[in-house]
């Protein structure tokens, strides 16, 4: 798969800009706050359905305008697709797939397939469990669009249980009530459950591998998904269970405490826990053996080659990761950038460096 063009209108600092992207590496340079990691947030939004930056879709959307648009054209095995979407001030992002509204996110995914890597994936290792979930549930979205409309039944399902708990804690409702969230939320977290652990296996392999290359085989790197709930036996059965067991916890909290919105992945380097005990280097380059596997594993597993994002990150690694880095850029279509023009790209025959400077774009 590669991109084939892209179209910003009123998109954060562009008024109208479109871009014919090389099959192979696209460089976009220029100062800080130009607008070059605008265009890479724009390709990863028609790809995650989400920005990589912010929650807020208006901050999307360019000072002074009513809406954003972006239109994107992607080349696959089954031929062009044309996707385009239009970002409100109010209310949700429509999004046409060759002329047609789609009506929900999931039928986004697996159409434009990008992995990002940016600074900001130190994140990833050294915060809380929420970044490891978004990793994971964006990782199985993009190969698996079920998924994504399951996560979303399960967190409707999940408000609903909240606020059942709440309306039970002041009087309002009765215990009963709950057995029916109880059964929907199993079962619909059993399928996430099972889903997740199959996909951190899958991705554990192959960041194993990298991670060993990359470090000249001094670092061992290990996944290990850690559940709120026991694994062991009827998962489903397990989780209705321990859900009952901790009702007066829940009552109390107001809140649902077990489940796979409480789960994590633990990312250990000779067998300790990077979020706690590993240096911003081994941090650092944790996460780009994670962000390496998801770009294989994608890869293997749709039978497509996703485009690989690169926001600024060179500067961030030493020779040895920036020459493991640009062994992949070899065989992926890629969008990267950059401060200045730099050397490290002269073997590449298929490149094109594009000037970014106040909401232009320029060869």
């Amino acid at each position: 798969m590669y991109i084939k063009e892209l179209t910003l209108t009123d998109y954060r600092n562009y008024n109208n800009v479109k871009i014919n992207f090389n099959i192979g590496i696209n460089v976009f340079w220029g100062d800080n706050g130009a607008g070059k990691t605008n265009i890479l947030e724009a390709i990863y939004l028609t790809s995650a359905g989400r920005s990589h930056r912010t929650s807020r879709d208006k901050d999307m959307i360019r000072q002074g305008a009513q809406d954003a648009f972006i239109n994107i054209k992607v080349i696959r095995k089954d031929g062009e697709i044309d996707v385009n979407m239009m970002i409100p001030q109010n209310g949700s992002k429509r999004i046409k797939v060759n002329g047609k509204y789609i009506n929900r996110i999931a039928q986004l995914m697996g159409i434009v397939t990008a992995v990002i890597f940016s600074p900001e994936d130190l994140k990833l290792v050294k915060e809380g469990p929420e970044e490891r979930r978004r990793f994971i549930d964006i990782f199985i979205s993009q190969i698996k669009p079920d998924y994504l409309y399951n996560l979303q039944k399960y967190y409707k399902i999940l408000e609903n249980r909240n606020k059942t708990l709440k309306d039970i804690k002041y009087g309002h409702a009765s215990r009963d009530l709950l057995a029916v969230w109880n059964e929907q939320l199993a079962y619909i977290g059993t399928e996430l459950l099972e889903q997740r652990l199959y996909f951190v296996d899958k991705i554990c392999a192959e960041v194993s591998d990298i991670h060993e290359y990359i470090t000249d085989h001094k670092e061992n790197l290990k996944l290990r998904y850690k559940s709120t709930l026991s694994l062991s036996g009827n998962i489903k059965q397990n989780f209705i269970s321990a859900l009952n067991q901790r009702f007066d916890a829940d009552i109390n909290m107001g809140t649902t405490t077990i489940g796979p919105h409480r789960d994590d992945m633990i990312i250990l380097v000779n067998d300790m826990d990077m979020r706690y005990y590993g240096s911003q280097g081994q941090q650092r380059t944790a996460a780009l053996s994670l962000k390496l596997g998801q770009l294989e594993v994608t890869e293997d597993l749709i039978g497509e080659s996703p485009v690989l994002l690169l926001d600024d990150v060179m500067s961030e690694l030493d020779i040895m990761r920036q020459n493991m880095l640009m062994s992949y850029m070899k065989r992926y279509q890629t969008m990267m950038t950059c401060i200045r023009k730099s050397d490290y790209l002269e073997q590449y025959d298929k490149k094109t460096f594009f000037y970014v400077e106040n909401g232009q774009v320029s060869i």
